[in-house]
């Protein structure tokens, strides 16, 4: 079974499988992200990921890697791809896997900067997990998003709406006649 969003391309995919020979590949459009899209679906022996782990964190990364444990049999071959440039995830992808149990077969970084690819494959060596509740797997994008409480944001926001608070306090004193802190009258009173 192949997952694929886009209608376009699962139509493309299916074209494709049918014009050399895979009658037994069943390209589904759907969300490969949410767990869901692979209900019924039996043991596999083959899993390709290619373009996912750079796209997502170390969160995302260890949910799908352990999520693979659902979808394939023993000894099912996994074959991943990684950039490297801007320090790509793949030692980081290579010990979550081994943590769960698939072990390295191949690594190969591709020659060339241009593109600065890895390529490898994996064997699982471990026991299939059943299918549980459907649930997000991972969100594509999560290794570019900024986290939600970034304390200098914060730290802006706070200054912006102190600055904003004492502006306030000041206007509503001049207008009931009140002299702000620390200034005198003509008497010297403060």
């Amino acid at each position: 079974e192949a997952v694929e969003l886009d209608p376009d391309n699962a139509a493309h995919a299916r074209g494709w499988a049918q014009a050399v020979g895979l009658d037994h590949l069943e390209v589904v459009t759907g969300d490969a992200s949410v767990s869901g899209a692979y209900t019924g679906l039996p043991p596999v022996d083959v899993v390709v990921i290619s373009g996912v782990f750079g796209h997502v964190d170390d969160t995302d990364r260890r949910a799908l890697i352990a999520f693979l444990r659902k979808l394939c049999r023993p000894g099912a071959s996994l074959a991943w791809t990684s950039n490297r440039a801007n320090d790509g995830p793949a030692e980081t992808v290579r010990q979550m896997l081994a943590e769960e149990s698939f072990t390295e077969v191949d690594f190969e970084d591709l020659p060339g900067d241009t593109y600065a690819f890895t390529v490898a494959r994996h064997r699982f060596t471990g026991t299939p997990e059943p299918f549980g509740d459907p649930e997000r797997i991972f969100r594509f994008g999560s290794a570019f998003r900024r986290p939600r409480d970034d304390r200098r944001a914060r730290a802006r926001r706070r200054t912006a709406r102190g600055a904003a608070d004492h502006r306030r306090r000041r206007r509503r004193q001049r207008s009931a006649g009140a002299r702000p802190r620390g200034v005198e009258d003509d008497d010297g009173h403060g």
